[in-house]
This record gives C-alpha cells, sequence and structure tokens, in this order.
C-alpha cells in the first residue's frame, strides 16, 4: 500500500451513544475518510434509551457501510483509581478498514485498544489507541509506562494516537499553565468546574508525560502541537489528542486537524478531530 495509512482520532465526547448529536458526528466521520479511526468517549453510557440504542445501532451500520467491516472494537475505561471507580460505563471505540488483529490492553488506571494491521510475511503495523486518565499527572505516566512496555518489537512501526490530556512542555501554552501565576488564578476562580480545569492544565502543563513518550522513540505528527481542544464554547484550550509514531521507523504526512468536528455553531464536541498519514521507512518490511 504505497499510499500509506490514515490515522484520525477524535473525542467524540459520548456523540455516538444515540442522541441528537449522533447523526452529525457519523457524518463528520465519514468525511475524515481515515483508514483506521481512534474515537474516545464514543459513548458515555451503554444502557441509553430504546430510541437511543437504535440511533447508535444506525450508527454503527452506517460505519460499517463506509468500509468500516474489519473491525469495529470496543472497550469500556473501567477507570481504577485508589480503590474507586471512575466513569466506568464511558467506552472507547476504534474502526478500520484494513484486516486487523485486535485486542483490550490495560495502561495505568484505564484499558485501551490495540491493533495489529497485518499481511502475510510481513511485519504488523501495531495502533494503539488510548484516552488517558485526565485527573493526574502521574495516572498519564503510569500509563505511558505501561505503554512503552507493549512494544511489538524494535523494527515494527507503531502509532498511539487518542486523547492524552497531555502538554509538551516547550509549547507556549504549557509554559503558561505550568506557571505559579497562573495556578494562582485558577485557585482563586470562584466557578469550581474552571477552578478544576485550572487545576488540571496545570499539572498537564508540566509536560512529563509526553516527555516520556519521547524517551520510548515516539514522535509527534504535528511538530506545531496545535489546539485541539475548547473550554467553553470559546477558549482555545490545549494540544490534547496526537498522533504519535514510533520515529526510528515511521514517518508522518499531511497532518490535519478537522475544525468543523467541533464548529462552535453547532458542537458534536469540544474536541478536534485530527488525522495523518503514516508510511513506513523504505527498509521496512511493513506494507503500507
Amino acid at each position: 500500500m504505497e499510499s500509506g495509512v490514515r490515522v484520525a482520532a477524535w473525542n467524540v465526547c459520548g456523540a455516538l451513544s444515540g442522541d441528537e448529536r449522533t447523526p452529525r458526528a457519523v457524518e463528520e466521520i465519514r468525511s475524515l475518510d481515515a483508514d483506521v479511526v481512534i474515537l474516545p468517549e464514543a459513548t458515555h453510557n451503554p444502557c441509553v434509551s430504546e430510541r437511543g440504542s437504535e440511533s447508535q445501532d444506525n450508527a454503527l451500520q452506517i460505519l460499517s457501510g463506509e468500509g468500516y467491516t474489519y473491525s469495529i472494537s470496543s472497550c469500556r475505561y473501567e477507570d481504577s483509581h485508589e480503590d474507586t471507580s471512575h466513569r466506568p460505563d464511558y467506552t472507547l471505540w476504534m474502526l478500520s478498514r484494513l484486516a486487523v488483529q485486535s485486542g483490550v490492553r490495560r495502561a495505568g488506571t484505564r484499558n485501551y485498544l490495540s491493533l495489529d494491521i497485518t499481511e502475510s510475511g510481513k511485519d504488523p503495523l501495531r495502533v494503539d489507541g488510548v484516552h488517558l486518565d485526565d485527573r493526574a499527572e502521574a495516572n498519564r505516566v503510569d500509563a505511558v509506562t505501561d505503554l512503552g512496555k507493549q512494544d511489538p518489537g524494535t523494527d515494527s512501526p507503531r502509532v498511539i494516537a487518542g486523547d492524552f490530556n497531555a502538554l509538551d512542555k516547550r509549547e507556549a501554552r504549557a509554559r503558561l499553565y505550568r506557571s505559579k501565576a497562573f495556578k494562582t488564578l485558577a485557585n482563586l476562580t470562584p466557578q469550581e468546574r474552571i477552578r478544576y480545569a485550572g487545576e488540571r492544565l496545570h499539572e498537564m502543563g508540566q509536560g512529563i508525560t509526553m516527555e516520556l513518550t519521547g524517551e520510548f522513540g515516539f514522535a509527534d505528527a504535528d511538530p506545531e502541537h496545535r489546539p485541539t481542544a475548547l473550554l467553553g464554547r470559546f477558549a482555545i484550550l490545549a494540544h490534547l489528542d496526537k498522533i504519535l509514531y514510533s520515529r526510528e521507523n515511521t514517518r508522518a504526512e499531511n497532518f490535519v486537524r478537522h475544525h468543523r468536528s467541533c464548529t462552535r455553531e453547532r458542537p458534536v464536541s469540544d474536541h478536534c478531530a485530527i488525522s495523518a498519514v503514516l508510511h513506513a521507512d523504505e527498509d521496512s518490511r511493513t506494507y503500507f
């Protein structure tokens, strides 16, 4: 496959649960025209109403009709943290137009999905779909450490994509968020939701998680670290959603940030979809 593999990721904030956003979410996923799509928070609650369940089934049928027939994989987050459960009904989906072997794995406090795109006699392309825990940098570091241990082999290209809830410490926004002034301002904010978001951003700005991914040999398909998430309807938040690739044997091209997926007029999600085309180095035995 000389044209490479197009990978997309989009935190849809439960838009595939079967509510009024579902048709627009499906249309946007179709427009991405990707070979593999990672969908954090695909559904918020599997126990939807009868009408919602029907809408969700229709979404799956439409996506299957778009060629995602090899795999529509799903797993529940099943969070664990200090012996408590967090967001147990959230699900992560991965869609693939290519023949894959899939499985559910565990990284830190949360499950993730792993796909191996295979062709007989050639090395697989490993694509891991993730949504890292947003509650603490330590949880994200644990997850990335576990992901690093799942290395399929030094000669096998690998992609990790999804919502990382983490910032590169070199970003201007990261420097702002980790500053003492920002933390003080966040603590003084009377609105609890904004105060909580500020506290989380302060930790994300430390950049420890993304520094660790670099140590494991991964590079970001968007070296400009353009923001992908919004706070409310107007404030640009941060570059939380990423497509990482093993830089020793893979290259990324045609990175796109899909603005329409989080339009402020009729928002489906407060995250933008992203996509990139991945190519293996010439010496690799993969087929893409």
